[in-house]
C-alpha cells in the first residue's frame, strides 16, 4: 500500500479526538445534504415532467394524423379509413398501436347549467390504458363491435358542475344544420388533473360521431399513433409523414401543444440552477475541510517532509483523505435521497394542490442514469477542488511546521 494512502486511512479512522472532527462532521453532513437535495430535485422535476407529459399524451396520443389544412377547430374534414395505410404505419419501428378517432363539438345543457364539450369518439380497439388508471367511479364504456354504444365517459369536473353520477342520462346538443341531440348514459367518471382537458373532453363510440356528421361507416376524423419510446417521438413522426399521402399531416404531441411542452422544457433550466447552487455549496464546504485539515496537520506535514516526503506525496495524502470524507458524504446523501424517494413513491406522503400543479402528490421519478450522473458530476467538480492543498502544502517548510503551535 502506498504510504500516502496508508496515512490518509489512518487519519480518517483515528481522527475522532481531533479538534477539527466536529467541523469535519458538519462538512460531511453538508456534502450529504447537498447530494440528497440534488438527487431529490432531479427526481421530482423528472417525475413532474413525466407525469404531465403522459397526461397530455393520454388525451391525444404521441402522433396524430389528419388532413393537411388550416382547420384548427374540432370539426375536422373526415378521412377514409384505410387498413393498408394503418398496416404500413404499424410497421414503422417504434410504433406500438394505431387507432382511429372522431371529434364533435357540442353542448351539455341542464335546467340551470350549460357547458361546452368535445365528444371524442373511439372504436373498440382503442387503447384505454391511460384512462383505466384515472377512473374514480364506474367503468370504461363498453363498445360493441356490432352496435353503436350510448355509453360515455365524463370527467369529474363536468360531473360535479352539472351534478351527474354514474348511470345518469346525459343529453348532448350539437349545433349544426339541422341541430341535433343525443341521449347518452354515463358509464364512468375520470379525473386526470389537467383542467384544460378535463373541462372539455367526453369519450364515446366513434360511430355516434359518424352518424351525427352524416359520414359513412368508413370515415373518421383521423388516426392516433402510439409509440414505445418518447425519445424517438420526432424520428417516428418524421417517418409517419413519409408514409402517409401528401395531403395528410402527422403532428407530434409536442407540436400540437407547444405551450405545455415549452413550460415543461423550462423545468430543465430550473434543474440546472439547482444543480449549480447546491454544487457550489458542496464545494465551499469541501474547500473548508481541506484548509482545516492542512492547518491542523501542519506539524505532521513538517515531520513527513523532514523524513523525505515531497510535496506531491503530501498532496496525494490530503486528496485521499478528502476522498474518504467525500465518499462518506455521498453514501449518506444517496441513502437519504433514495429513502425519501421510495417513501414518496409508495405512500404519496407529500401532497400537492391539484388545481395549481395538475397533480395531487409530489411525483418522483428516480432513474439510475440520473442518479449516476448527479453523483459523477459532484465528484468531478469536488476532485478538482481537492488540488487546493498542493498550494498550501508547498509553502510549508519542515522547521516552521515542527515549531508550529
Amino acid at each position: 500500500m502506498k504510504a500516502e494512502l496508508f496515512v490518509a486511512r489512518r487519519l480518517f479512522q483515528k481522527g475522532k479526538g481531533t479538534f477539527t472532527r466536529p467541523i469535519i462532521n458538519i462538512s460531511v453532513g453538508s456534502v450529504a445534504l447537498s447530494i440528497a437535495v440534488l438527487v431529490l430535485a432531479v427526481a421530482v422535476l423528472k417525475g413532474f415532467q413525466y407525469e404531465i407529459r403522459e397526461k397530455i399524451i393520454g388525451f391525444g396520443s404521441h402522433v396524430q394524423i389528419t388532413w393537411y389544412d388550416n382547420n384548427s377547430s374540432y370539426e375536422l374534414k373526415p378521412l377514409t379509413y384505410d387498413s393498408a395505410l394503418i398496416q404500413r404505419i404499424s410497421a414503422i419501428p417504434g410504433v406500438s398501436h394505431v387507432q382511429p378517432f372522431g371529434l364533435k363539438a357540442g353542448i351539455i345543457k341542464t335546467d340551470d347549467q350549460i357547458e361546452g364539450i368535445v365528444l371524442k369518439g373511439v372504436n373498440p380497439d382503442y387503447n384505454w390504458d391511460f384512462f383505466r388508471e384515472k377512473i374514480i367511479e364506474g367503468k370504461i364504456p363498453v363498445l360493441d363491435k356490432q352496435e353503436r354504444s350510448l355509453e360515455i365517459l365524463i370527467s369529474k369536473h363536468i360531473a360535479a358542475k352539472l351534478n351527474f353520477a354514474v348511470g345518469d342520462q346525459v343529453i348532448l346538443y350539437f349545433v349544426q344544420d339541422p341541430p341535433r341531440y343525443r341521449s347518452f348514459t354515463v358509464s364512468g367518471i375520470y379525473e386526470t388533473g389537467l383542467a384544460e382537458f378535463d373541462e372539455m373532453f367526453l369519450f364515446g363510440d366513434i360511430r355516434q360521431i359518424a352518424r351525427l356528421n352524416d359520414w359513412d361507416s368508413t370515415q373518421v376524423s383521423g388516426y392516433e399513433v402510439l409509440i414505445n419510446d418518447f425519445k424517438q417521438l420526432d424520428a417516428v413522426a418524421a417517418q409517419v409523414n413519409e408514409t402517409i399521402p401528401v395531403d395528410m399531416l402527422a403532428e407530434s404531441i409536442r407540436d400540437r401543444n407547444p405551450q405545455l411542452f415549452g413550460w415543461l422544457a423550462l423545468m430543465d433550466q430550473n434543474v440546472l440552477i439547482i444543480l449549480a447552487i447546491t454544487t457550489l455549496v458542496a464545494l465551499i464546504h469541501m474547500t473548508s475541510i481541506l484548509l482545516i485539515m492542512v492547518i491542523e496537520r501542519t506539524q505532521m506535514i513538517g515531520i513527513l517532509k523532514a523524513i523525505g516526503m515531497d510535496n506531491r506525496s503530501l498532496r496525494s495524502l490530503f486528496i485521499y483523505h478528502s476522498a474518504f470524507l467525500l465518499a462518506k458524504g455521498i453514501v449518506i446523501g444517496n441513502a437519504i435521497a433514495i429513502s425519501i424517494a421510495m417513501l414518496q413513491q409508495y405512500t404519496g406522503f407529500f401532497k400537492l394542490d391539484q388545481e395549481n400543479y395538475y397533480l395531487d402528490t409530489v411525483p418522483v421519478r428516480l432513474l439510475t442514469g440520473d442518479l449516476l450522473l448527479v453523483n459523477a458530476g459532484v465528484m468531478l467538480v469536488v476532485v478538482l477542488v481537492m488540488l487546493i492543498p498542493a498550494l498550501v502544502v508547498r509553502g510549508i517548510t519542515p522547521v516552521q511546521a515542527i515549531r508550529y503551535d
